[in-house]
Parts: C-alpha cells; structure tokens; sequence
C-alpha cells in the first residue's frame, strides 16, 4: 500500500480546508463576544435572545445551514461562491459554540472577584478587562482549541456545495484510481497532520498562560 502517491492531488485542497477552517474560526471569535454579553446582560429579552441564537444554531446540523446559504439565499439576490458560503455558515455556528465557551471561562472564575472588584469601586468594564478576563481566558483556551480541531474535520461537510478541500478532492481521486482505501487513509493522513500542530500549539499556550505556582 502506498498512500503517498496520493499527496499530490489532496495536498491542493489543504487551502481551502484551512481557509473554511480559521476564517471561520476568527468570526467565530469575534462574533461570540456580543453573543455571550447577551447571554449574560441582566434584561430577559437580551438574554432570552442569546439563547435564542446559541440553541438554533447547535441544534441544527451545518449540512442544512449550507444548502439554505448557498442554494437560497440566491433567491434573494444574494450569491455566493462555495467557500464564502462555507465561511459564513461555520462562522455563525462557531460563535455560538464559543460563546458556550467565553460563558464556561467566565463561569470558572470565582464570584468573589467580582465582588471584590465592585467592593474596590471598580466599574463593570475594568472589572471584567483586569479581573475576570485574564483569569477566564486559562479556561476558554484549551475549550476553543479543541473546538478549533473540530472545526478542521467538520470543515469537510462544506465539500458538499462544491469547496475543493481535502475530502472533495479525495472523493474524486477515489474515483479516477479505484482505490478508496489508500486515497481515503491518505486524506486521514493530511488532516492529523493538521490537526496535530494546532493540538500542540493550543498545550503549549495553555502551559503559558498557567500561573507559575500551577507549572511547579
């Protein structure tokens, strides 16, 4: 068996399972910022609509979101090519995962810090910037790592509306050669070595931002 002969044809697919990937990701990031404050305002209708946001966009597989972005959205006069539409739609489900995220790091942090903030004079912002952030942030980095890896491989559903990654075009090597064994244990191959960096990257930062009495 040899699956190195199928390299060359997977590895162009490597940019655009990585462009989905941390494209995605980066809005994900972002977006979850506003989407968790909601979660956590104190007025019922903020609230209730970031809840809201979070359990529709987890309980529906991407798969269906895909198809509505790409194939309806031009019904409206709104088009898109298969890897915008793939970056949108992993954009949008990734913010309500990590959100989940942001609220289990800020969750981990004890109350009494914010009430020692608050007892200090200290207003919500500062307190939430110098107290509670740097303290949430040792929780959240190995969680939004681990989403990070997920979001590689769950990536590959986007080859479905047509994005030439690693998956799609190992399907179409499948099919010019017959030999779905090697090409597919090839395809496994690229996304572990993907897949494995960024697992060592988020360790070793998750080891950084440890507190030193924590290392020892």
């Amino acid at each position: 068996m040899n699956i190195t002969q199928h390299f060359p044809m997977l590895v162009d697919g490597i940019q655009y399972t990585l462009q989905i990937t941390f494209a995605a990701f980066l809005i994900g990031l972002l977006l979850a910022i506003p989407i968790s404050a909601l979660r956590r305002s104190r007025l019922l209708p903020l609230r209730a609509l970031g809840v809201g946001y979070v359990e529709l966009l987890r309980a529906i597989p991407p798969l269906p979101w895909l198809f509505l972005v790409f194939f309806g959205l031009p019904e409206f006069g709104i088009t898109m090519d298969p890897v915008e539409a793939g970056i949108l739609v992993f954009g949008l489900i990734s913010a309500a995962y990590l959100s989940e995220i942001y609220r289990s790091g800020f969750r981990a942090v004890p109350t009494g810090q914010t009430e020692a903030g608050e007892a200090l004079g200290l207003s919500r912002t500062v307190i939430y910037l110098r107290v509670l952030i740097p303290q949430a942030v040792r929780t959240m980095i190995p969680l939004a790592i681990a989403y990070l890896i997920g979001l590689l491989k769950d990536s590959a559903v986007a080859s479905v509306i047509g994005v030439q990654d690693i998956s799609a075009l190992a399907v179409v090597e499948n099919q010019r050669t017959g030999q779905g064994l090697e090409v597919f244990i090839s395809a496994a191959v690229l996304y572990l070595a993907l897949s494995v960096p960024v697992a060592v990257a988020g360790r070793w930062l998750s080891h950084r931002l440890e507190p030193v009495k924590a290392r020892t």
